[in-house]
């Protein structure tokens, strides 16, 4: 059994896993989204994001003020964070989705799809490091993330490369030594420091601490990509 309920994933490292299929991780109404890791890292749903039973579970954000929130302590130096989520929009060109971070003023981790007028990366992927003085950031450029799609988004770094990953494929990388956090939140469907949200659905979340190789990224996406008609 793993800590889904469901098909194995990579446990090894795993610190922080929220699934609003599994019924021990959300039973479909509440305000708790349990850790499933056992990490005791519970997340709490803010301003009413709506559960539906779609694809075995998911919650359902608005794009202006619903998310997730976690204060429970996470600062690595080397990590992987992992995303199963859709846009139910499409980004505008003045706006961020936000699927999941932890960040402050040049600190911490995250991914956002970037409206055009971010340096013309209309609805693009990027994964960002704040180094303690601005941001080294890696992007999907290949293509659009695309409205009502699923994606498993994974990242990591390692002390030296971010890398990233879409449903289970590596896709791109870049150089970054230094990482630097200012904040213990961690945030599903919200960026803190720019008042940013995600109009879309997340089905879990998860982060370890320890760089995940390309065959356990893939080995995460297969197991669950049934789920999402993949």
């Amino acid at each position: 059994m793993s800590v889904s309920g469901g098909p194995d994933i990579i446990q090894n490292g795993l610190v922080m896993y929220w699934d609003a299929g599994n019924p021990r991780s959300y039973p479909s109404t509440g305000t708790a989204w349990t850790d499933v890791s056992n990490n005791s890292a519970t997340g709490t749903l803010t301003n009413n994001p709506t559960f539906s039973a779609s694809n075995l579970g998911i919650l359902v954000f608005n794009g202006s003020n619903q998310y997730v929130n976690s204060s429970f302590s996470f600062s690595p130096t080397t990590f992987t964070m992992g995303v199963w989520f859709k846009t139910n929009a499409t980004v505008s060109a003045a706006n961020i989705y936000v699927p999941m971070s932890k960040e402050g003023t040049n600190s911490g981790f995250g991914l956002n799809i970037l409206g055009s007028n971010f340096g013309n990366f209309n609805s693009q992927l990027e994964f960002f490091i704040g180094n303690g003085t601005g941001v080294n950031t890696v992007r999907y450029n290949t293509e659009a993330i695309v409205q009502d799609r699923w994606y498993n988004i994974m990242a990591s770094y390692n002390e030296t490369l971010l890398r990233l990953y879409v449903n289970g494929i590596f896709v791109n990388n870049a150089v970054c030594s230094t990482i630097s956090y200012s904040v213990n939140a961690f945030n599903v469907a919200r960026s803190v420091q720019f008042g940013r949200y995600l109009n879309g659905s997340v089905s879990s979340a998860q982060l370890y601490n320890t760089v995940l190789n390309d065959i356990e990224i893939f080995q995460n996406f297969n197991a669950q990509r049934s789920r999402f008609g993949i």
